[in-house]
């Protein structure tokens, strides 16, 4: 229990699986907040929910936040390429999308559930600090397009109520004697700095200690005197960035407070497993059954020219890096080999491939004892025969990073812009591309950065409405723009270029033998669950 991290209480479980959801604050406070809570119809999550819900309820409303942030995600991302900062109409524009989002998945600012699903992913995202910047960054982003899109007399209310968080002087055009003639220039500064509303003599302005519009000092958009920068009352656009920048300081702190208290949850066995799952979620489109609806549309010949046109960085790193290495490790296996088997890849090819690559380095007998049978858990023919789900980006980028000797993850999230430079550069990108790629990854917008390459690589702007948050929708768009579908086969088995060219298979150079410590595969697995497999499929600790 504390009053900034909100960690909920759990009750038992009353009648009609009912689960009562404690999230205290002091006592003095709760009915002081209840009240401001309701007449704000922009939310700061001052006030931690006591409602009673039912399990279903609770994992329905986490589901609908994250569907929600992953839509602010990709609005945020389509738009951004094409933003600049002094765009105000286009930044309106993306706002107003984001808040239609959130109205049709009817989590809307005046409702309390709203405010539960809020905290709901606090705790699911407050564990570690990737977790914690992605959950910020798009709460933040929320809380921006419903400012920005507020009528006038929301705002004042706002202000009313949490006069306490931006305790702010006004300062007026109206009460500036011309008295000296540094008075007059300052007025003069600040009529040519907003321009447009400063022809108003009656101009309001706040009166911020400069540290607070770090973002805006930086870009020098505002009058900054002796430790304070005056910001227009009625630039609303202004206004959020303050807003913003409070609530992005605040959040992080009970972010981390949150974390600390992770422990509460862990114990109790009916919200731990589906708080923790919540990362991993992907809600957006189902790439699960690519595969399987498709059997052999994608061809083992095929994926040499398919990993160069049409794989996703990510994809073809761990591609190049099995045909050289003839070898990859547990997570690299998990990420790429669920990967292949959603664009298409037939069972009998993906066990040609891997014992292709792993016989190189090992015997026959070993790999089908050790990893044949791994392969086939995956496509579900073996064990719990479940139909396991590739990984999203989302769980590629927060989850298992890499560390020395594997190849898995994201190479714009995990890499030093070094090598992320020498792969573009043996992509085929020019320089100045390259460095356009390397700004936007180095301001963490990692997708982002794939969509730019992406882009580039396909000579054309990604389509209206195409936000990127698959590796497998990656593959399928590249297919659609490059033709439609998987490149054809022909009839000897062998894939062609789109100009009749063969194409080169993995290399075949011979390496020397290796260091390989490995673990027996478990006969329990047959009864695990599809969120254990990451956990299974191949557990050797091979370097």
């Amino acid at each position: 229990r504390t009053a900034a991290g909100a960690v909920p209480q759990p009750r038992p479980v009353q009648p009609g699986g009912k689960f009562k959801v404690i999230m205290e604050l002091p006592s003095q406070k709760r009915k002081q907040n209840i009240h401001l809570a309701d007449t704000s119809g922009i939310p700061l999550y001052k006030l931690p929910p006591t409602d009673t819900i039912s399990l279903e309820q609770f994992e329905a409303l986490a589901q609908q936040r994250l569907k929600l942030l992953q839509k602010v995600e990709t609005i945020r991302q389509s738009g951004i390429q094409d933003v600049e900062e002094k765009d105000e109409t286009r930044k309106t524009l993306l706002a107003k999308q984001i808040r239609a989002a959130a109205k049709e998945l009817k989590l809307i600012a005046e409702d309390q559930n709203d405010n539960i699903s809020h905290y709901i992913l606090r705790l699911a995202f407050c564990r570690t600090e990737d977790l914690r910047r992605w959950f910020m960054i798009q709460e933040v982003e929320l809380l921006r397009s419903r400012f920005i899109n507020a009528p006038q007399r929301e705002l004042e209310i706002f202000f009313a109520v949490n006069k306490d968080d931006f305790k702010f002087d006004k300062f007026s055009l109206t009460g500036m004697t011309a008295d000296s003639q540094r008075t007059q220039q300052f007025e003069e500064e600040l009529r040519q700095m907003y321009d447009q509303a400063a022809k108003q003599k009656n101009m309001d302005f706040f009166k911020v200690p400069f540290t607070e519009m770090l973002d805006l000092v930086r870009s020098r958009k505002v009058v900054v005197k002796q430790g304070y920068a005056y910001v227009p009352c009625k630039e609303t656009e202004m206004i959020s960035s303050l807003v913003c920048n409070k609530f992005r300081a605040r959040l992080s702190e009970e972010l981390v407070k949150t974390s600390h208290h992770f422990a509460v949850v862990d114990d109790d066995e009916r919200i731990a497993p589906l708080v923790k799952s919540l990362q991993h979620r992907y809600l957006g489109g189902d790439f699960s059954n690519t595969g399987t609806n498709s059997v052999g549309t994608v061809s083992l010949a095929q994926l040499e020219m398919l990993s160069v046109e049409s794989f996703p960085p990510c994809m073809r790193h761990l591609h190049e890096s099995l045909c050289k290495d003839h070898h990859l490790r547990h997570f690299g296996r998990l990420q790429y080999g669920l990967f292949l088997k959603s664009i298409g890849l037939s069972l009998e090819e993906a066990l040609a491939l891997w014992r292709r690559e792993f016989t190189k380095k090992v015997d026959l007998e070993k790999f089908e004892k050790q990893y044949a049978y791994n392969i086939r858990h995956s496509y579900g023919k073996e064990g719990k025969r479940a139909d396991y789900t590739p990984y999203s980006c989302m769980k590629i980028l927060t989850s298992n990073s890499p560390g020395p000797g594997d190849h898995h993850g994201c190479p714009f999230r995990h890499w030093d812009d070094e090598h992320v430079s020498q792969m573009l550069t043996s992509h085929g990108l020019p320089h100045k591309a390259i460095q356009q790629v390397l700004d936007t990854s180095s301001k963490s917008h990692y997708q982002l950065a794939c969509q730019k390459y992406f882009n580039i690589k396909h000579n054309r702007p990604i389509t209206d409405g195409f936000g990127l948050e698959h590796p497998t929708q990656y593959f399928l768009e590249s297919r659609r723009l490059r033709g439609g579908g998987a490149s054809v086969k022909s009839e000897q088995g062998s894939s062609v270029d789109h100009a009749g060219r063969p194409q080169q298979q993995c290399d075949s150079h011979d390496d020397t033998t290796h260091d390989d410590t490995t673990q027996k595969a478990a006969d329990e697995a047959m009864d695990m669950s599809a969120q254990d497999l990451d956990d299974f499929i191949g557990e050797d600790t091979m370097q």
